[in-house]
């Protein structure tokens, strides 16, 4: 089955570090992932999209339980990066593929 009980056995939880400040673009978050199969980790989300008329889209993600990026965290940089190009490949939220 490919129905909606298949699809919500994983998830993305999002939630504010920090209140937003009104007229600066920046949104500070944490982010949950989870799943059905036991996994899950809780990452730092900073968002700058800039303001009018001056969009864009700078994303930084941190590892919540180390405090940040270690170098060298060969495993942390793989999964921020798969984290990083979902993202980028789904800019309207859509489900990627």
């Amino acid at each position: 089955m490919a129905g909606f009980g298949e699809f919500a056995r994983q998830w993305v939880l999002l939630s504010r570090r920090e209140a937003y400040q009104a007229g600066t673009g920046l949104h500070h978050l944490w982010m949950n992932l989870g799943g059905s199969a036991g996994a899950s980790s809780r990452w730092a989300l900073n968002i700058n999209e800039g303001i009018y008329p001056d969009r864009f889209w700078n994303v930084d993600l941190q590892d919540s339980e180390e405090g940040g990026l270690k170098k060298g965290d060969q495993a942390t940089m793989e999964k921020r990066q798969k984290i990083l190009t979902a993202m980028l490949d789904c800019p309207d939220g859509g489900v990627s593929t």
